[in-house]
């Protein structure tokens, strides 16, 4: 019989232990680029930056395993889409992909948690980046997307590439850790980054589905208006 509590103690002590040698690789490129070394140390940095930030997602997810509530704070949420954007620039320019922020009208705050919906969101553009092929007359476009609908507030990643679809999700989510690639028409990895954004978004009661913004498709959760005041 499978102890999942016992498998998950592992995976996440895994985890833990992997950070220490990405984190000393970051800070090596780091000081290599201040002393002008080439560029291949920035592809460097910005590799390792992007794992740790997969492995920080993964931990931030199983903090919440047990427990019974989670206090959300009011969010703006254009401003951890501007954030997202300036962290998921080098990732665009390795990958030749145009990036862009679009928000739609003025919002207030939203009841979410900023680093988890930070990391969850770059996590889903890094994915939806990460070797896609493209044709040499299609240039790929991601777009940070935030509008309001009758729901609430809608914030996800878009991009103008073909593939997504609420089938491919569910079937990436029944498949996910048993087949080398998960989201095949959506990103050339294994998918991983979408599901431990997947778990992140679950942890502020927001689900991650798939949804459209200004004619593109993409992943996106929907958050609620603060109802709290604010000082001007």
């Amino acid at each position: 019989m499978v102890n999942t509590d016992v498998e998950e103690r592992l995976v996440k002590s895994m985890a833990e232990q992997l950070k220490a040698p990405l984190l000393q690789i970051s800070l090596s490129a780091e000081l290599s680029l201040l002393d002008g070394a080439n560029n291949s140390y920035a592809d460097i940095k910005n590799i390792s930056d992007m794992a740790l930030r997969m492995l920080d997602g993964f931990l931030l997810g199983f903090d919440m395993h047990g427990e019974e509530t989670f206090k959300l704070e009011p969010v703006s949420l254009a401003s951890v889409l501007n954030d997202t954007a300036h962290i998921l620039e080098p990732v665009a320019k390795r990958n030749q992909c145009d990036i862009s922020i679009d928000v739609k009208g003025k919002h207030s705050p939203a009841m979410a948690n900023r680093e988890r919906l930070g990391t969850a969101l770059t996590l889903i553009g890094n994915s939806l980046m990460e070797g896609r092929v493209h044709g040499e007359n299609h240039q790929h476009r991601l777009v940070l997307g935030l509008h309001k609908a009758s729901s609430g507030l809608v914030a996800g990643v878009f991009d103008n590439q073909p593939g997504f679809s609420s089938d491919v999700l569910k079937r990436g989510r029944a498949i996910f850790g048993l087949a080398r690639q998960t989201l095949p028409s959506v990103s050339a990895g294994n998918g991983a980054g979408v599901y431990v954004a997947d778990r992140l978004f679950n942890t502020m009661d927001a689900p991650l589905r798939v949804a459209r913004h200004s004619r593109m498709s993409g992943l996106a959760a929907t958050f609620h208006p603060s109802r709290q005041l604010r000082l001007v």
